[in-house]
Parts: C-alpha cells; structure tokens; sequence
C-alpha cells in the first residue's frame, strides 16, 4: 500500500496537470482571438486544438473571422473540426462566406466542412456567398452540394435573391446555370393590423422575385443577367406591385428603361408612378445615391408614349416605400397621371398627356371625382399645391385647359354628384359662380336626392351601408352665400326649387 503522502502527491499533481490542460487549451484560442498568429502557431497541438470559448468561438473560427488563410490551413492540417458551431449557430464556413472569401470557403470545404449547415435564421453558408460576390466559393459550395435555391427562414429568400440584392452578377450567372429559380418569390409577412403608424402595415409586405430585389437596389448588371435569362418582368409582389414600378419609385430611371426597353408592362400604373416621381416631393427619406441616372423621367414618360402607354391606366395598389426609406406617407393609387396633374397644376405634362388620348372625364378609381375636380382643389384632402382652407380666387390654367380638350361640366360621379356638387361641399363660392357661368346643370340630384342647394343648405349624404363613400362630414355646414347664388340662378334659368325629400330607404331582399 502506498503511503498516504504519496497519494495526495499524486492526486495534487493530476489536478495541477488537469488546471494547466485547461490553461493550454484557453490560451490557444484566447491566442487566436487577440491575433497572436505567431503563437498560435508555435501552441498547435492535436489535444487543444478545438478548445471553445464560453460563446462557442474556436481558434479555427478566430483566424476565419480574421481570414488568416495560412493560420486555418495550419489549424486544419493539425486536425482542427471544421464543423463546430458557436453560440449563434455559426460555422467557420459560413463566417467565410460572410467575408467573401473564396479561397477560405474552399479550404474549409476540402477539409470536410458541411455545405449545408445553417444557422437558426436559415442563413448559410451559399446564402453568404452569393451576397458577398465570392463566385468561386459559390462554384465550391454548389460542387459541395449547396442547394441554389435554399432559402433563409425569416424573409424566406434565395441566394439568387442575395447576390442581385448585391449586384453580384457573376454569381447570379452560377446560380442561374445550376438551376436556380428565376421566379421565386419571398415569405409574405402581413403586418396589417399591427403597424405602429396610421400609414404602415397597409399592405403584406414580401413576396418579392430576384427581379424587384434587382430593381429596388438598383443592381443594373444583375438586371441585365436576369432579363437574359429570362425572368418574368410582370411577376407581381404580395402589395400588387411589378419591379418596373419598383425600380421607379426608387428613383433607378435606367434601369427602369432596361426594363421597359425588354418588354415590361408598361400600363399598370407606371406612368403614374413615374410622373409622381418627377413632380411631386414626395414625403418619404431618401439616402443619397452614388449612382446618376443618364435617363431623366421624363425621357422615360417620352419613351412609354411611343411605345402606346395607356394613358388612362391608374395604379390599383400604391407604389412601394423606397429602399432607402422610412414607413410614413402613402404612394398613389386609383388616379390617373391626368387626375393627379391636375392635382398639381402641371399643365405641361397635362398637355401632353392629353394629346396623347388622355380621357378628361375619367374618374378615379373610387369613381367619386373627375380630374376637373382634381384642377379646382376639389378632392378632399388631396388639394395639390393649394391649401385645403384656402380660398381659391384665381382659377387654375389647368381648368381651362381640361375644358377645352372636352372636360364635361356636367359629368355624373358614380355616387350621381356633379362636379358643382363638390364645390358647394368645399364651400368654394368663386368655384361655384365659375361652374354656373360655364353651364353647370343646376337641376342634377345625386344618389342621396340632392340638388347642389341642398348641399349648400346644409344637407348631408343618405348613407345606406359602410361601402357609400363618407368623404362628407356627418353633418355639411349651411353655406348661406353660396345658396344664394345657386338659388338665384336656378330662378333665372325656370327651374322649379323643390323641398329636399330623401329617397326611400333601400329594402333587403332575399328569401326569409
């Protein structure tokens, strides 16, 4: 039996050894982590050399991060795993690939690292690559066997969504001949509902193809490899909206040009979007662009005209928020370019517009106002560049412009208003004595049965369900000149004032 001394003198000896193990293995990747290259090298041995830190960081994944090419190769000669994750389900591999680095992610890969490891997000390591435009460590990772058309698990993007987000044209090129899905659209997150802001959260956002990340980003060489390869220039995004409209918004008007030069719809609702571009400050943040277009919008609006652009064609979904911008202001849809000139005053572009088939009697999509409502600030809360409590004493140019290209002053709205009936609502009594000197029948009643006097009388709409429109207040004010002046008129002309009834309240039907 050994003496009880001798045994305590072993016991301490194993446990100096067992503290010293533990004090190799922390210096060699406490080594690596600090960049001590020299003594990492000089500290290399087969029993310490996947030692981890608390977070899971090994000294093969500090000389990745730091792309210590020859440190990796010396660390996988030794026996270095390859495949140990971090904390964040990260591998060196795809830490290479986050670097760009093609010649780290092929060594990482000969040495048996897998192709196919993906962090809890569903990002890995082909999804890096592609971003970062290392094209011949996407070439290793698809020979390795990397699926092109994995997909991240939040946005539920491709790595052809990746690198055209990037401008990584080249490795668009790959994953296109290795069969990557040109069309494949992201995950649709609906946040309808749960917005922090009375203009966000209006539409789902996502199901965007490779083509809109192209065209929001601007990426005009990865556009063209697209085009080439055939994708479909028309697949809509979960909001309704094309990547022509995409690049448009986004202030991209080459490539835009490239889109409509390859056979882009151009009639739903671009000219409208490019239009808004040119002539309106719109409300949304903007990052400068180190890139100048050589086509101005107008060129392109040029060029959409003779190529037959229906100019009567409105947006049914608003355009979306630029890349660069903050949720807060809504784009334009349900109007046409002329309604929305008309908003503005632009009698140039209306002109044109105008001379090239544009129906100056159409009405917006809610079918409530005419672009001469549009031109005598008559839409409610839309009033262009006039303030809505503005009194207007001058009429616009455009007004006159619209009524000789065949505006009818009488035309009926789909809730039986005239357009003298949206200036008594406004309370606009220069508008109204124009209307009446220019013909404005006197005698038209809407679907609520009213006269544009009863308007100014103070009687409001008959709303029968939630679907009639409600831009009226609840309650009209009694606009006492203005009845005046229509009562006047109506004597002068012979036309009978009657006392307002409503119409009968509508009956469901329906079997019992």
């Amino acid at each position: 039996m050994k003496p009880i001394k001798t045994i305590i003198a072993q016991i301490s000896l194993l446990v100096v050894l067992g503290v010293a193990a533990q004090v190799t293995q922390a210096a060699l990747v406490d080594l690596a982590e600090h960049q001590d290259w020299d003594a990492v090298e000089a500290a290399i041995s087969n029993e310490d050399l996947n030692a981890a830190q608390p977070d899971g960081m090994t000294a093969l994944f500090w000389a990745t991060y730091y792309d210590e090419a020859d440190v990796v190769r010396l660390l996988l000669n030794a026996g270095a795993n390859p495949n140990i994750e971090n904390r964040y389900g990260m591998t060196p591999l795809i830490q290479a690939a986050m670097n760009g680095n093609s010649a780290m992610i092929t060594m990482l890969l000969e040495a048996g690292a897998d192709a196919h490891a993906t962090t809890p997000e569903g990002d890995n390591a082909l999804l890096n690559a592609a971003k970062t435009g290392a094209v011949q460590g996407v070439q290793a990772l698809i020979e390795a066997g990397a699926d092109v058309n994995s997909r991240d698990s939040y946005l539920y993007q491709t790595p052809l969504m990746w690198a055209v987000a990037s401008n990584q044209a080249d490795v668009a090129r790959i994953l296109i001949d290795h069969g990557a899905d040109l069309n494949a659209q992201s995950a649709v997150l609906d946040f309808r509902g749960v917005a922090f802001s009375s203009t966000a959260g209006d539409f789902p956002d996502g199901g965007l193809t490779a083509l809109h990340h192209a065209a929001r980003e601007n990426a005009i060489a990865a556009t063209q490899i697209l085009i080439e390869s055939g994708s479909d220039l028309n697949v809509l995004d979960s909001q309704g909206i094309s990547p022509l409209r995409f690049a448009i918004i986004n202030k991209n008007i080459d490539l835009a040009k490239m889109l409509v030069e390859a056979g882009a719809n151009i009639n739903d609702g671009a000219l409208v979007d490019l239009l808004d571009v040119e002539t309106k400050e719109l409300t949304f943040v903007r990052a400068e662009k180190n890139y100048e277009n050589q086509t101005s919008p107008m060129e392109l609006v040029e060029l959409m005209l003779e190529l037959g652009v229906d100019v009567n064609a409105y947006p049914e979904d608003a355009y979306p928020l630029p890349a660069t911008g903050f949720r807060g202001g809504a784009g334009t849809s349900g109007q046409t370019a002329l309604f929305n000139m008309a908003m503005t005053d632009d009698q140039d572009i209306m002109a044109m517009l105008l001379q090239h088939g544009a129906n100056p009697n159409s009405l917006n999509m809610d079918g409530n106002y005419f672009p001469l409502s549009a031109a005598l600030t008559l839409v409610p809360g839309r009033m262009g560049n006039i303030e809505e409590d503005e009194e207007v004493t001058e009429l616009r140019d455009s007004v006159h412009l619209l009524l000789d290209y065949g505006a009818d002053i009488n035309a009926i709205a789909d809730d039986g208003t005239s357009v003298l009936h949206h200036a008594v609502s406004a309370g606009k009594e220069t508008i109204v004595a124009f209307l009446i000197a220019e013909g404005a029948d006197l005698s038209i009643k809407d679907s609520s049965n009213r006269t544009a006097l009863d308007v100014a009388n103070g009687v409001s709409k008959v709303i029968n369900n939630e679907e009639d429109d409600e831009d009226e207040p609840a309650e009209l004010p009694v606009y006492e000149e203005i009845a005046t002046l229509l009562r006047d008129a109506m004597n002068e002309q012979g036309i009978a004032i009657e006392e307002y009834t409503a119409p009968a309240a509508e009956e469901n039907s329906g079997e019992a």
